[in-house]
């Protein structure tokens, strides 16, 4: 009896362990994220939501090649969360759109944090961009940008 009352002490404190393993919520992890040009978000159940198609707002940290954003005159945001490049890419990325606005987010480990080619009115305020390997901020082919409020630091090496 001793033995099969050590075997159910053993089983339940098992249970318990992956009970609280299992719990964990880790970061969302995808290749690339999109904003349509629709106003979708795709991959569906990526954790950023939107009630308007207007001002999209990260509900989970991301580690991502990239969110690339194909829609024009929005607001991105981060909530305080941090998307995570996988060492290459552009953590935000948009071409040919105009009045984007990223802001509240933590980006790092992308080869660029923030690259807008062909941009105008665009906006990136209030973020923590460090450890990207090229640029924090890069505007390509763009005008009447503006960045404020942004913490901009520490290039890696690539090898984080």
């Amino acid at each position: 009896m001793k033995g099969f009352s050590s075997a159910i002490l053993q089983a339940l404190l098992l249970t318990s362990m992956l009970t609280v393993t299992f719990s964990v919520q880790p970061a969302w992890a995808w290749e690339t994220i999109y904003i349509s040009a629709d106003g979708s978000i795709w991959p569906e159940g990526a954790p950023i939501t939107t009630s308007d198609n207007i001002t999209y707002t990260l509900t989970g940290d991301i580690i991502a090649e990239m969110i690339w954003i194909q829609r024009s005159s929005i607001i991105v945001d981060g909530n305080g969360r941090t998307l995570r490049g996988l060492g290459s890419g552009y953590g935000f990325y948009w071409s040919g759109c105009w009045n984007v606005t990223i802001k509240n987010t933590n980006i790092q480990y992308s080869r660029y944090g923030v690259f807008a080619h062909r941009s105008c009115l665009s906006t990136v305020v209030g973020n923590n961009i460090t450890n990207n390997s090229w640029y924090g901020v890069y505007l390509f082919v763009s005008s009447n940008c503006s960045v404020s409020g942004t913490l901009i630091n520490a290039v890696f090496d690539g090898k984080a």
